[in-house]
């Protein structure tokens, strides 16, 4: 968490080897790849699945959703926690979207670009303000709106498909 003037408390910042993409310079690297995926995992509420599945159909849901999270590069991660927060105000899950945004909070670096991470901080303390005030309207424009950057981005950064390459039969 950062302290009053915006910096980590610890005055540290983790930075280890990536591999995939990279997150931008307002979040932290590797380590809290690992982090967040499993937190993930953990938040992930079986209201997403389909209902009427027999136990065997949940448990393969469950192990559908681990390995498509195990499998995302660091951008689609940050996207897949809006989700998680946005689905949080969707049900009016306080809980759910505080657990979220505590996610996004505990990613960002603030010695990378600070005026982007104290800008995505504020939105965040906000929309998790507004979440436990019960204007899950508010959290979730905010979040909405932040994820359709990130998607955005995500677009512009996916790398050229190659046409030239036989499909496989």
């Amino acid at each position: 968490r950062p302290s009053a003037a915006g910096k980590p408390a610890s005055g540290k910042t983790r930075t280890a080897p990536q591999h995939g993409r990279r997150f931008p310079q307002c979040f932290r690297q590797a380590g809290m790849q690992s982090i967040i995926k499993v937190n993930l995992m953990e938040h992930l509420s079986l209201e997403q699945r389909p209902m009427n599945q027999n136990p065997q159909q949940q448990q393969q849901f469950r192990a559908y959703q681990r390995n498509q999270i195990m499998g995302m590069n660091p951008m689609e991660l940050v996207v897949k926690v809006y989700d998680v927060a946005i689905l949080g105000c969707n049900t009016q899950d306080a809980n759910k979207v505080s657990k979220a945004l505590v996610e996004l909070i505990a990613a960002l670096r603030f010695d990378g670009n600070e005026e982007v991470a104290t800008g995505l901080f504020r939105l965040y303390q906000y929309s998790m303000d507004m979440a436990k005030q019960g204007d899950f309207d508010e959290a979730r424009q905010i979040l909405t709106d932040l994820r359709g950057a990130w998607v955005s981005t995500l677009e512009k950064n996916k790398p050229p498909v190659n046409k030239n390459v036989p499909k496989m039969v």
